[in-house]
């Protein structure tokens, strides 16, 4: 009976999976960030775009959740709401060239979730810095990244009306490929790679399989008749117990 419900145990929670990662940038070192708003109290516009590549799987993957670290500067803290924009452009080096593949922005309708992780950058002499928080959102279209090919991700906020300017954090990954630039001009070089991962849906992957009703059937008899015995067996002790001290 303890076999079967561990049998029955391992396949139920087999059949719910966190989605894959399709690139991993590493979290945030707690260094420094590079400001990428496209209000900054200095009026610079800045945005910041990171290379990365699209390791995994062996065919074109739909990416589904894009993760990321930043936080704020000058202000009092974090505004009552982000309005981020994302871009997504082919590779081109040494930065991106063009029109962007896709672009989207998260405004309220679709807003971006924000946890503030507890954690802060450190300054040079080791004073706490900004606070760092992780933001996540469904992409919401279909965004299709080619296996083995290489892609330049632009993250921006926008936080006109606050007195705040958003940065994006840098990470521990050492090949540092971002780059910036103010007012959509000229890209230039950062030597620094961003934190951010992105999680995507495997089109070719079978689906997901759902626990059937003679399953979940199963399990439930094999909870129940695993609370019996051990019950027994609890009262069985119960009056031997008794019977040793009377």
């Amino acid at each position: 009976m303890r076999l079967m419900l561990l049998c029955s145990l391992t396949a139920l929670c087999s059949a719910v999976q966190a989605a894959p990662v399709l690139y991993d940038g590493g979290l945030p070192d707690l260094r420094q960030g590079y400001v990428s708003d496209y209000h900054d109290p200095g009026g610079t516009r800045a945005e910041v775009a990171d290379r990365f590549g699209a390791a995994a799987p062996g065919h074109v993957a739909v990416p589904r959740t894009l993760r990321w670290w930043g936080g704020y500067l000058f202000g009092d803290g974090a505004p009552a709401g982000d309005l981020f924009s994302v871009r997504l452009w082919s590779d081109s080096l040494p930065a991106p060239t063009g029109e962007p593949l896709h672009a989207k922005s998260f405004y309220p309708a679709n807003p971006v979730s924000r946890t503030a992780t507890g954690q802060f950058l450190v300054t040079a002499t080791g004073e706490q810095g900004a606070q760092i928080y992780e933001y996540a959102v469904q992409v919401g279209e279909q965004w299709t990244l080619a296996p083995g090919s290489a892609y330049w991700l632009a993250i921006q906020n926008d936080t006109t009306g606050d007195d705040d300017s958003w940065f994006w954090a840098t990470s521990h990954a050492t090949a540092g490929a971002a780059t910036w630039r103010e007012h959509y001009g000229s890209w230039g070089s950062l030597q620094a790679s961003m934190a951010f991962q992105i999680e995507f849906d495997d089109p070719d992957a079978p689906p997901a399989s759902v626990p059937e009703p003679h399953s979940l059937t199963l399990l439930g008899g094999g909870l129940a008749a695993l609370w019996f015995t051990a019950r027994r067996r609890m009262q069985e002790r119960h009056v031997q117990g008794r019977a040793r001290h009377p």
